[in-house]
Parts: C-alpha cells; sequence; structure tokens
C-alpha cells in the first residue's frame, strides 16, 4: 500500500451516523492526510507521529442505510464530490469477530471521455480494551476528474485461522491456511488483533494475500491461502487470521504467467451495482503461486449514453515456475 506504515493511530474522532458529530484525535498509519498528501512505499519505516481527523466514523447498528446480503450488514453512503486524487478516511466500528470485511464502489459522475475510479489505498484492523474490534480504510479518487462514488461496506462470514503469535510494531509475518482443493467459493482475509490496553490499541492490517498450490503427501496437491500481516500499532500484541468466503459467482477464463509477470483484468457490467467482489485465484500446477495486487472500481459511460460499473484487478506470479490459473469473483 503506498503509505509508510509507521505512523500510528491512536484516538478517534467519532460521527454518529444518525446523530451530531463528536470530535476526537486520530493518528493515522501513513504519510499522507486524509485529504491528501505524499505516499511511501508498502511496509517502509518511518519517524514521526501526526493528529489527522477521520472523515467518516459509521456505527451501524441502528442506521438506515444499511441491507442485507447473506444475513450480513452492507452499509452504503455517497461520498459527495470528490477532487482527483483526493482521499477520505473511514472507520467501521463495532464489527464482528468472525468476519472479514471488504469495500466495494459505485462510482458516479464520469463522462463518454473521462471514467470515474475509486480504490481503497490503505486499510487496518483495530481492537480496543474493551474488545471492540474496528475495522479502517482510506479510499482515492483515482481519476482524472472530480467525481463521487456511493461507498458499499460489506462482510463474509469468517472461520479462525493461524495466529500470528506475539508481534512487535512493524514486524512482518507470513501466515498459511489450507483450502484444499476447493474451488467452490472465493476467499477473504481479515485480522482480529488482541492485546490492547488501556492507553494503546493493537492494530494489524494485511499487506499481501497470495493463492500457492503445493503438494501435500504422495497424491494431495491443495491450494494454499498466504497472508502476509503487519504489526501497525505501538505496542507488542497478538492477532488471529479470519479466513472468509463466499460461493463463486463467475469463474474467468484460464491464464498463464511466467515468473516476476502480472496482468490487469477488467469484469464489465460489474452487476448489481450494489454487490462487494472477492477475487480469488485456482493455480494449476504445483508450485504455481499467484497474487491478487490490486483492485479497483470504475464507472464509464459508453457511447450510448449506458453507464457501466467496472471491476479492474491485477494479478501477479510470485512463484518461481510458469503456471496457469483461474480467477474467480463472488458477490457480497
Amino acid at each position: 500500500m503506498p503509505y509508510d506504515e509507521r505512523d500510528y493511530m491512536r484516538r478517534l474522532r467519532t460521527i454518529g451516523v444518525l446523530a451530531a458529530a463528536v470530535t476526537a484525535l486520530a493518528l493515522l498509519p501513513g504519510s499522507a492526510s486524509a485529504a491528501g498528501g505524499s505516499s511511501g512505499s508498502a511496509g517502509s519505516a518511518g519517524s514521526g507521529v501526526r493528529a489527522v481527523k477521520a472523515d467518516r466514523s459509521v456505527d451501524v447498528r441502528g442506521t438506515t442505510n444499511v441491507t442485507r446480503t447473506n444475513g450480513f450488514a452492507v452499509y452504503t453512503e455517497f461520498t459527495g464530490t470528490m477532487a482527483a486524487g483526493a482521499e477520505q478516511y473511514w472507520i467501521w466500528t463495532n464489527i464482528g469477530l468472525n468476519t472479514a470485511y471488504r469495500v466495494g464502489f459505485n462510482p458516479a459522475g464520469a463522462s463518454t471521455s473521462s471514467p470515474c475510479s475509486f480504490e481503497v489505498v490503505n486499510d487496518f484492523y483495530e481492537r480496543l480494551a474493551s474488545g471492540e474490534r474496528r475495522y479502517h480504510f482510506i479510499f482515492r479518487n483515482i481519476s482524472g476528474i472530480s467525481c463521487g462514488a456511493t461507498v458499499l461496506l460489506s462482510a463474509a462470514s469468517a472461520v479462525t485461522g493461524p495466529s500470528a503469535g506475539g508481534m512487535n510494531p512493524g514486524e512482518t509475518k507470513v501466515l498459511t491456511h489450507n483450502l484444499g482443493q476447493d474451488g467452490t467459493n472465493a476467499y477473504l482475509a481479515g485480522l482480529v488483533p488482541s492485546g490492547a490496553t488501556s492507553s494503546q490499541t493493537c492494530q494489524f492490517k494485511v499487506l499481501r494475500t497470495w493463492y500457492h498450490r503445493l503438494r501435500q503427501g504422495d497424491v494431495s496437491t491443495p491450494t494454499y491461502l498466504k497472508v502476509e500481516v503487519q504489526n501497525v500499532g505501538a505496542i507488542t500484541c497478538v492477532a488471529n487470521l479470519e479466513v472468509g468466503s463466499d460461493p463463486v459467482d463467475s469463474l474467468l477464463p484460464t491464464y498463464t504467467l511466467n515468473p516476476g509477470q502480472q496482468t490487469v483484468k477488467h469484469w464489465n457490467n460489474a452487476n448489481p451495482t450494489s454487490a462487494v467482489h472477492l477475487i480469488s485465484i485456482q493455480p494449476e500446477e504445483v508450485g504455481c503461486a499467484i497474487e491478487v495486487t490490486r483492485y479497483y472500481y470504475r464507472q464509464v459511460i459508453n457511447s450510448n449514453g449506458a453507464s457501466e460499473r467496472e471491476l479492474y484487478f491485477t494479478l501477479r506470479n510470485v512463484g518461481t515456475i510458469a503456471c496457469s490459473f483461474r480467477p474467480s469473483l463472488a458477490r457480497i
């Protein structure tokens, strides 16, 4: 992610969904403020702490802006018009424990010559001493024009995977979860931090996720979900991996990439426009390792004047052999 991971959030600005705003200070992991600014490389070490304010804090309990998809709350809210390159920082509070969270967008404001695109550029999970779990995310208008988007906050039911154990601030670790040979579900990695104190919360983020097919024994060749996590807080604490899943809705064609090669794919008519998508990989060869490095949503206006939402995502071969694979999509 294009942020310096050593700046940390300490206090939060809470804005009630149906009530008046309540102001507090926040220390955001990243070198750019919620209004925009310069960015650094993923996982790079930085110095100093800056106070910034969250643009939005959403507690979905009791709000009327929630619909239900597969039993989970999907909160929707329009960003308003944002300048090209502008960012907003949101917090989803009081989130469940056995769930993994995902943000999607339904951009609006494109023209026939200029698309409107939005992307999450940083996110992390936080746990308070009270036990409350929170999901933080920063998103950006990556278009060349001013436009807006409906933010879609969604979730997938999750099972508990391995624990990262105690990790120091800034430390990274790769966790592994066996998916078996299941090609019927798409997956999403989430984190449940623990170990907060009365003065410091516990904060972890998912840095990378990739799919690696390996041999297990003489016959079995399961696919493993590999998840690199980082402690982005100020104290040593723990996080458990939560692996969300949902049935596959669409299976894309088979692609082949050489080691280090990447490709950008897009899904036209990413409907319904209220849906958030999970992107998974089904590797074919033993040893094949494919990472989903990026995703974003784009609105285009076709020549006939019709609006269309598209999902773009980047895939990279992070293994040592050329391999074939099929991307799969689920809607949550």
